[in-house]
């Protein structure tokens, strides 16, 4: 369950990653 937590954490961040350097572009 905290692996499942960990991967969808990560996911966000990814996404979140990717939304800022649209941004910034």
């Amino acid at each position: 369950m905290v692996h499942v937590r960990l991967t969808e954490t990560v996911r966000i961040l990814r996404h979140v990653e990717i939304i800022f350097k649209s941004k910034i572009i």
